[in-house]
């Protein structure tokens, strides 16, 4: 598998916002969000995912959600399974 991308690289080059697990009992366990400027509704864009959003079978979604409670537990872009890693960086580069 190739290397992915530091979170430093990933945060500089995707505006990454924050990244959030809400645990296994959900299709769409990881939430990747990537703009710091919300609409007028106070939605920011994201990537919604579970451990193999490439797959056939998987679970991959660009979406919009409100910060909050419900999206999980943040935690760091490393965190993410390699395969959410490299799609999110296969999808969302910034240049």
């Amino acid at each position: 598998m190739e290397n992915c991308e530091t979170p430093k690289q990933a945060k500089e080059k995707s505006k990454l916002f924050g990244v959030y697990d809400t645990g296994p009992n959900f299709g769409d366990r990881y939430t990747v969000v990537w703009d710091k400027i919300a609409d007028h509704n106070n939605n920011y864009s994201c990537f919604c995912m579970n451990a193999n959003p490439t797959h056939p079978q998987g679970i991959g979604n660009h979406s919009a959600c409100k910060l909050g409670k419900h999206l999980g537990k943040k935690i760091n872009f490393t965190d993410l399974p390699p395969e959410c890693q490299r799609a999110f960086n296969l999808m969302y580069t910034f240049k």
